[in-house]
């Protein structure tokens, strides 16, 4: 039920099952990727987190702007209360100059899409420009248009 309603919201689901036939057919009910693992082992846990901490393998990066999507849904009401409004971008890698660096010492099949700068600045001056943007959430992933999370 979860995985379906993650779908829906146009997320990427990871299925994770000891039973990788299990694991399969969900993941191809929501279009998602299954894995084989058994979370209560750390070899599990390991094949998981392998397909989930990104080319970078930054774990606490992906913490951290997990942290400020739940901030930024858990102040929405911020505007009323105190006037201040609060939104975000969470994007995927960003062409910047240590992208580039990075992204090129990958290997060929694991670069990512770098986002244009100028598409989070075309986001970013949205939030600002609308007065209702308090709490919305804006995710920009590579190679695909920018989608509104909703709390």
């Amino acid at each position: 039920m979860i995985a379906r309603a993650m779908a829906v919201q146009a997320m990427r689901v990871l299925v994770a099952d000891a039973d990788s036939e299990a694991a399969g057919r969900v993941a191809d009910e929501v279009a998602g990727r299954a894995v084989a693992a058994d979370l209560s082992q750390g070899d599990g846990v390991d094949a998981v987190l392998a397909l989930v901490a990104g080319p970078n393998g930054s774990p606490e990066y992906a913490a951290a702007k997990a942290g400020l999507i739940r901030f930024t849904f858990s102040v929405a009401d911020w505007v009323e209360r105190f006037g201040v409004r609060v939104a975000c971008v969470v994007p995927g890698w960003i062409g910047l100059p240590r992208a580039l660096d990075e992204v090129a010492a990958m290997p060929a099949g694991a670069r990512p899409t770098l986002i244009p700068p100028g598409e989070i600045a075309t986001e970013v001056l949205a939030l600002v420009s609308d007065a209702e943007s308090g709490g919305r959430v804006v995710v920009i992933d590579e190679g695909e248009r920018a989608r509104v999370l909703e709390a």
